[in-house]
């Protein structure tokens, strides 16, 4: 600062800190006096801790502006991939805490339906297949901590929709597991032309043809 601005300013004493975070700078930190003064030794260590908290404010909020981009990304991401995300607890019945809006466009169940009802995964997973999925997922926590699995769900209409599963274990700090992450794709045409059916039903979205009941005999 010249000495014009000095007098302008009617500034007697000045000292500048740096702002600074890691290897960047974020500026300066100015203090100024309206006296001449000559700084003390513990008046510039005081004032150099005030900028070090002052550096640090500022990388928190540089980086919880960073973390908001990227949350938002991911959740449009998230939001328009052609598969539903899941959050659920560890055991029966599988209670979900999160689940995407894909699970309206694909089985007709609105996002809040899933999550507010306990048992709502109990209640559309094709009898059959419960109890191999719970074998799968007890393995899964006794060894890998990763599932794959398929099986049946009855979507709003009660047409069958096969799904993949794919999860993986949320352990504790403690190692206690106490969720699943997981991602279902529907693979229904898969299935369907393995067993000799078309592999898209004659209409649209939810209003497919059900698959042969493996619980009755077939012809």
């Amino acid at each position: 600062m010249n000495s014009e601005a000095h007098t302008t300013l009617s500034i007697g004493g000045v000292t500048y800190l740096p702002l600074l975070g890691g290897s960047q700078s974020f500026g300066l930190l100015i203090l100024v006096t309206r006296r001449p003064h000559a700084w003390k030794k513990e008046e510039v260590r005081l004032a150099q801790h005030f900028a070090n908290f002052a550096s640090v404010a500022l990388e928190n909020v540089r980086l919880l502006n960073r973390l908001a981009e990227t949350e938002g990304r991911f959740k449009s991401l998230v939001e328009h991939i052609p598969a539903i995300l899941y959050i659920c607890d560890v055991e029966p019945p599988y209670q979900s805490i999160y689940v995407s809006p894909q699970i309206e466009t694909m089985l007709g169940y609105p996002a809040s339906e899933w999550s507010d009802d306990p048992n709502f995964f109990m209640k559309i997973i094709h009898p059959d297949d419960v109890s191999r999925l719970k074998d799968l997922e007890d393995e899964a926590v006794r060894t890998t901590g990763f599932v794959r699995a398929e099986y049946r769900l009855y979507d709003r209409r009660g047409e069958i929709r096969w799904m993949r599963d794919e999860a993986v274990l949320v352990r504790h700090p403690a190692g206690a597991p106490i969720g699943w992450n997981g991602v279902l794709v529907e693979i229904t045409g898969m299935k369907r032309m393995g067993q000799g059916l078309p592999a898209s039903p004659p209409q649209g979205g939810l209003q497919s043809t059900p698959l042969p009941d493996p619980r009755l005999p077939q012809a």
